[in-house]
């Protein structure tokens, strides 16, 4: 095979120290070494088996894989090296398995020793571990396509020689050889129709992504799918060039650019199709990118990233920065300054604070202390909590009206450790309310939202601001409780539920009544109910003491349709949270105060009648006795008079009709 003389001479300029005052013993070794090299290529001997056909050459274990579907030799190695790329592009762990074996399997020949074998499958898993590395700096200096593609480019031909067991042995004694590996490097570092062909694709890539931009208004830049999938072509044209310019020079033929091109625009559009499920990742991390972190989705537009969330029913515009990773750098900034001055906003508003990011916070839960690390409100849940607060007032405060709720915001990954959407529980004199908004879940945000994962009876799910305005009703409940004990035993005696004996609060100490007349006490373990005496003692199905085992039980769904007054939803294990259901829909009011009324008219003016004495108790009485505020439809709050009346009265007659077309004949 002939020598490359070009690459010979470059070794023979280095070596004889052109413009450089005198020779040195490296000068001398690296003349050797080309005297060498020259004398191998002319016997001939050592390059024999590089003198064979590409099929005739040791195929490896990833060419023989893809050799079972494809028959084409020039088509397999195209698509081995898109397969390649397309795993080292794709992010996480599955990303970086695929590299590793993928790489590895392509650097095992058939017919290796064990040794060789195992040799060489350490060498390919660092190669691609390294193009993974190297594929990182670029994307993270914003190279942009082309100049990530071919930085690439270079580290993947230097890295082919630099990990090639061969490079680093001695093709006479078989022997390891230091010198004749960093010859070859550098031969390979100086390859100038290698250069050629990187600097060739970075002019045809560069120029790709420029009139792509143009045509598209600069969209490209901002859509990670096509800057991701033309950075694999790029990388594509590069790559297979160079592998064409080598292998002309090792075949001894003449440079021949027609082929050169034939190849590298092969490569690359098998590249850029290998790209495609890394494109697609790609879009899909910039469009979640600050969705965990700040409740907003990240759409790419005409050379911007624009950042927006849903919530109460409408897209909230937030940001727009330019695309690329400074503009995302500098998002972050500004979305955690939106977020932090919103927070801010809201404690000077309605005297509330919220936990820090960071912050540990502690719960009390199934008798026990349980210690988490809070996270910060995301914007998204910040409209939430406005609109909770707004309708909830004046619950949000003490009585002494300094003392706020405290919110605890818990973290994702928390979430099976607490068992929760809500809790509400006084530490020491400040009411805290900790909430769970996991994203997975998809959760609407407001009462408005659409609910994309409805549950499996159809209905829609409870949405963040709802949850947030039945937690604070516990502390309004609990206002009054403290207040007015007699009314607050009034209001669950008329939702249906008979005491049977004391304890704390109402966990387990009612029964519910149902409009038979029979009594049924909740069991919490499967979520059940059993009927009971008036002491709590477990009836048959006939009435009479049961034996065990022979417990007349139902289902929470049934109890649901028996109860004599019924709940507005499947969470009413006692009377406090049938009431403080009651409430959330009440309060956050429109559509959902109208239902209320339709659904359990009962439990409506029981709701009506608890939030009027926590409005008098903080706002006072007029002169007939009644609170001096009211809360409007909407849920906000009014001044108590003829025009605030009037709107609730009509509003309660409209919405008083069952599905039946008839009036309740309810009156506020």
């Amino acid at each position: 095979m002939p020598f490359d003389e070009s690459a010979l001479h470059d070794v023979n300029a280095l070596a004889s120290g052109q413009g450089a005052q005198s020779r040195t013993p490296a000068k001398d070794s690296l003349q050797a070494e080309a005297h060498t090299l020259r004398l191998v290529s002319a016997s001939g001997g050592a390059q024999a088996a590089a003198d064979k056909p590409a099929a005739e050459q040791p195929k490896s274990y990833l060419d023989v894989a893809l050799g079972t579907v494809i028959s084409n030799h020039t088509l397999e190695r195209n698509v081995a090296e898109a397969v390649k790329t397309g795993a080292m592009f794709f992010k996480g762990r599955v990303g970086v398995a695929g590299t590793v074996a993928l790489y590895a399997l392509d650097q095992v020949k058939v017919g290796d020793s064990f040794v060789q074998a195992v040799t060489d499958m350490g060498l390919g898993a660092v190669k691609g571990t390294a193009l993974r590395g190297i594929n990182a700096f670029a994307a993270a200096r914003d190279f942009g396509i082309a100049g990530q593609a071919v930085t690439l480019g270079v580290g993947s031909r230097v890295l082919d020689t630099g990990l090639n067991r061969t490079t680093w042995t001695d093709a006479q004694s078989g022997a390891f050889s230091l010198q004749q590996g960093g010859n070859k490097m550098l031969m390979t570092a100086l390859d100038r129709g290698a250069l050629a062909t990187d600097i060739g694709a970075f002019a045809i890539g560069g120029a790709m992504a420029g009139g792509l931009n143009r045509a598209t208004e600069n969209s490209l830049r901002s859509s990670p799918f096509w800057s991701t999938t033309l950075t694999g072509g790029v990388f594509g044209l590069a790559t297979g060039g160079t592998t064409e310019v080598r292998r002309q020079q090792e075949q001894g033929e003449q440079f021949d650019l027609s082929k050169v091109l034939m190849a590298a625009g092969r490569q690359a559009v098998f590249s850029a199709a290998s790209m495609m499920p890394a494109g697609l990742q790609a879009s899909s991390r910039l469009r979640n990118g600050f969705t965990d972190s700040h409740g907003v989705t990240t759409i790419g537009e005409k050379g911007q990233y624009k950042f927006r969330y849903r919530a109460n029913g409408e897209v909230n515009e937030v940001l727009s920065v330019p695309a690329g990773l400074k503009g995302l750098r500098e998002a972050r900034v500004q979305l955690d300054a939106m977020a932090d001055k919103r927070q801010l906003d809201l404690a000077n508003t309605f005297g509330i604070s919220f936990a820090k990011a960071g912050e540990e916070v502690t719960f009390r839960s199934d008798g026990g202390d349980h210690r988490i690390v809070a996270r910060a409100p995301r914007l998204n849940e910040l409209t939430a909590m406005e609109l909770a607060l707004n309708k909830s007032q004046p619950g949000q405060l003490s009585l002494d009206g300094q003392t706020g709720v405290k919110f605890n915001f818990v973290k994702d990954k928390d979430a099976v450790n607490i068992g929760f959407g809500g809790l509400f529980e006084y530490q020491g004199k400040v009411p805290n309310v900790f909430l769970h908004n996991e994203i997975s879940q998809s959760k609407p945000v407001t009462a408005r939202d659409h609910d994309p994962m409805p549950r499996d009876d159809g209905q829609r799910r409870g949405s963040l601001e709802q949850t947030a305005t039945h937690e604070i009703a516990h502390h309004s409940d609990m206002k009054v409780r403290g207040q007015d004990p007699v009314l607050e035993a009034a209001i669950r005696e008329k939702l249906g539920w008979v005491k049977y004996r004391e304890g704390e609060l109402d966990f387990s100490t009612h029964l519910l009544k149902s409009k038979d007349g029979e009594l049924y006490k909740y069991n919490f373990v499967g979520r059940t109910w059993t009927r009971s005496d008036a002491h709590g003692n477990a009836l048959d199905a006939q009435g009479k003491p049961a034996e065990p085992g022979r417990e007349h039980i139902i289902s929470n769904e049934e109890m649901m349709h028996r109860a004599a007054v019924p709940p507005i939803s499947d969470y009413f294990n006692n009377p406090t949270e049938m009431l403080m259901e009651g409430f959330k829909e009440f309060r956050v009011g429109g559509d959902n105060r109208a239902n209320l009324l339709r659904q359990s008219p009962v439990l409506y003016e029981q709701v009506r009648l608890q939030d009027n004495r926590e409005l008098g108790l903080h706002y006072g009485n007029n002169a007939d006795g009644q609170s001096s505020m009211v809360r409007l439809p909407d849920g906000t709050l009014a001044k108590r008079d003829a025009q605030s009346e009037q709107a609730i009265s009509s509003f309660e007659q409209h919405s008083a009709v069952d599905t039946r077309g008839g009036p309740f004949g309810y009156q506020y």
